[in-house]
């Protein structure tokens, strides 16, 4: 494998994302992690921009996912969950197969966590469960579901 090769987690929040991009940072490997800081980037475009929007965007105007991230080898927390703009790459298959295209050595990885502690998680990361995942569409969770712990569990 390459130096080039890079990595896609497919995790969803409250699934250990935080650690891993420490980890994957800790290791020395530059990452994406769910928003362009200033500090990461010279390119102004990026710049504050949620990682699922570059995403998109690259998508849509190349075919390639990761056309403007050539620098980073890591892509952690690929999700926007906000009332007005609610994204899930990790759910897209067209997506991800277009990354797989561009980038043969890509490697997908999927954290996990117990449903029951990753719903109890979300419910208290500020208004994630009882605001912003009932007021949007999210694959498998439907606008006006998952105000209730249970419900995002499931």
């Amino acid at each position: 494998m390459s130096d080039s090769f890079k990595i896609v987690n497919l995790g969803l929040p409250k699934t250990g994302t935080t650690t891993l991009t420490r980890a994957l940072r800790r290791a020395a490997i530059a990452t994406a992690d769910w928003k362009i800081h200033r500090r990461q980037s010279d390119d102004e475009s990026l710049i504050g921009q949620h990682l699922g929007t570059i995403l998109y965007q690259d998508y849509f105007q190349s075919g390639d996912p990761l056309a403007r991230l050539s620098k980073f080898r890591a892509f952690n927390e690929l999700s926007h969950a906000g009332l007005k703009h609610s994204l899930w790459p990790q759910s897209d298959w067209a997506l991800l197969e277009a990354i797989e295209k561009h980038h043969p050595e890509t490697r997908f990885m999927l954290n996990t966590r117990s449903p029951a502690r990753a719903a109890s998680s979300i419910m208290r990361w500020g208004n994630m469960g009882t605001l912003r995942l009932p007021n949007t569409n999210v694959p498998g969770l439907p606008k006006g579901y998952g105000h209730e712990e249970a419900q995002l569990a499931r």
